[in-house]
C-alpha cells in the first residue's frame, strides 16, 4: 500500500465515518459492526494477550509477541486500543516491520489528555506511515476532553463518546475513549477494503 493508497483508504473512511458533522456523513448511514455482508468478506484475528496479574514486563512481552505474531500471520490491519509513554527497541522495530509490510496500524492516541508531541504516547506516536492514530470526539463533535492531541502524523478524532459496547457477559453499555474511536474507524476502514 503506497502512501497515496494510503491517502485515499483515510480520505474514503472519513467521508463514510457515520455520526459526523458536515464534511463527514450523518448517523443515517448504516452501522459498520452491523453489516453482516461486509464482515462476511473478512477474517479477523482476535489476539488476547492481557491477564490481569501479569507483571508490566510480562504484559509487555504479551504485547509485542501478540503484534509479532499478527505482522507474521497475514495481518493486513492492527487495530490497537493501547499504549503508553514509554519507547521501547523491540516495539518500534516490530512497527517499522508493519510499515515494511504495509500493514495499516490504527492505533488509539491515549486518554490523559496529553499533548502527544511534547509527551509521545505509543504506539500512535510513531512516526511511521502506516500508522493512523485517533483521538476521541465528543457528542458535540469538539475533541474529548480526555483525548490525547498532537499526535505526530496524521491524527484523526471520531466520535468516542458514549459508545455502545459490551461487557464481558455481553450485556450492552456506555463506553468512552480513544479506545472506542479507534475500534468505529477501524470498522470503517474494514469496509472500506471489503467492498
Amino acid at each position: 500500500v503506497s502512501q497515496s493508497r494510503y491517502h485515499a483508504i483515510l480520505q474514503q473512511s472519513i467521508a463514510n465515518l457515520a455520526g459526523l458533522p458536515q464534511g463527514y456523513p450523518t448517523s443515517k448511514q448504516k452501522s459498520f459492526d452491523s453489516n453482516e455482508s461486509t464482515t462476511s468478506k473478512v477474517q479477523f484475528m482476535i489476539l488476547k494477550y492481557y491477564k490481569e496479574n501479569m507483571s508490566g514486563k510480562d504484559q509487555m512481552n504479551s504485547y509485542l509477541n501478540a503484534i509479532e505474531y499478527s505482522i507474521k500471520n497475514g495481518a493486513q490491519i492492527i487495530n490497537f486500543s493501547g499504549g503508553g509513554y514509554g519507547r521501547f527497541k523491540r516495539e518500534s522495530d516490530l512497527y517499522r516491520l508493519a510499515s515494511q509490510k504495509e500493514i495499516l496500524v490504527i492505533a488509539a492516541a491515549g486518554n490523559e489528555s496529553n499533548d502527544n508531541s511534547m509527551n509521545p504516547y505509543f504506539p500512535a506516536s510513531f512516526n511511521f506511515q502506516n500508522i493512523l492514530p485517533i483521538g476521541s470526539l465528543s457528542n458535540d463533535y469538539t475533541q474529548s476532553p480526555f483525548s490525547n492531541f498532537k499526535t505526530p502524523g496524521l491524527q484523526i478524532d471520531v466520535r468516542g463518546e458514549d459508545i455502545i459496547g459490551y461487557d464481558h457477559q455481553g450485556r450492552p453499555i456506555k463506553m468512552s475513549g480513544t479506545s472506542q474511536a479507534t475500534a468505529r474507524m477501524t470498522g470503517n476502514i474494514i469496509k472500506f477494503f471489503a467492498d
